[in-house]
């Protein structure tokens, strides 16, 4: 069991996605201070009211955009690891979770990951997207799919929650053929390229 700052906020952040964050709170300024400075991750999860989710993202500052002289940062992240929640501790005001790394499982049918890729570049070639057209062919990891997409926390929720790759490869794949049944400017809101 290892120990992890934990970070609560109304949104859930997934392996492989980039997040931006202004750091305002007294007790996150010294967490992402001594993240930067000790080159150390930190957890995302996701808080409703006063509850947290048992399920998180380990984050890992990716870019630190400014840094102000009252200790504020704008930082970019990237989801790396899920983790569980087995048990939560105050220190200094900071959350601190007693977590468990949940191994991933990356194994799906060829058919699947096929399927998946070809919806994914329809939806790339439908908004003009084909910069990267070879990074994007080379993708096979549910979460690489969708990582630059804004996602309701809905579904958010089922990804981070669903421990088999195939089956969060069925919900993106769902997701997909709903985006290439509406009409393009529907595609456009449900779309963000970073």
């Amino acid at each position: 069991m290892k120990k992890l700052p934990l970070f609560p906020l109304k949104l859930i952040l997934l392996p492989f996605e980039r997040l931006p964050l202004h750091i305002f709170e007294p007790r996150y300024k010294k967490m992402i201070y001594n993240a930067i400075s000790n080159n150390k991750p930190f957890g995302i999860v996701w808080q409703n009211s006063d509850d947290i989710y048992n399920i998180g993202c380990q984050a890992k500052i990716s870019k630190v955009i400014n840094e102000y002289p009252n200790g504020e940062y704008d930082i970019v992240v990237q989801g790396t690891n899920r983790f569980e929640i087995d048990n939560t501790l105050i220190d200094n005001k900071t959350v601190i979770g007693k977590i468990n790394y949940i191994s991933e499982d990356k194994s799906c049918s060829n058919s699947l990951i096929k399927e998946i890729r070809e919806n994914y570049l329809k939806i790339l070639i439908s908004l003009g997207e084909v910069n990267n057209f070879n990074n994007d062919f080379e993708k096979t990891i549910s979460y690489e799919f969708i990582q630059n997409m804004l996602l309701p926390i809905n579904i958010k929720k089922q990804l981070i929650s669903t421990n088999i790759e195939e089956e969060r490869i069925k919900i993106i794949n769902k997701l997909f053929i709903k985006i290439l049944s509406s009409n393009l400017d529907q595609v456009k809101q449900h779309i963000a390229k970073a």
